[in-house]
């Protein structure tokens, strides 16, 4: 049987138990998958991914929300993320929303 876990390694180090009892396979963002998107949606993704890995956000806009855009231009993933910050890290949404100049 295999059993795939997934994990954000940013922040907290994976605990070693963890790294002994499986084998972690690293993923980059591909920034073509943020092309597929239009200017101000790629953007803001690609701001999440350098964000995230530079450590100024505590998460990136996932691939498992990029695949619920129903096209090019459906916002309503970046309202999805924006929400998460705002949970997460008051201060990291509001410095988000500046850097894409988002209106409240």
């Amino acid at each position: 049987m295999h059993i795939a876990l997934a994990c954000n390694p940013w922040g907290t180090p994976l605990d070693p138990a963890l790294v002994r009892r499986t084998v972690p396979v690293m993923v980059e963002f591909e920034l073509q998958v943020a092309e597929l998107f239009d200017a101000k949606l790629a953007m803001a993704i690609k701001l999440s991914w350098t964000g995230t890995q530079d450590g100024t956000l505590p998460l990136p806009l996932e691939y498992g929300e990029l695949v619920r855009a129903s096209s090019p231009d459906d916002a309503r993933i970046l309202e999805r993320y924006r929400s998460r910050l705002t949970v997460l890290d008051p201060a990291a949404r509001t410095a988000f929303d500046a850097l894409l100049q988002v209106p409240e």
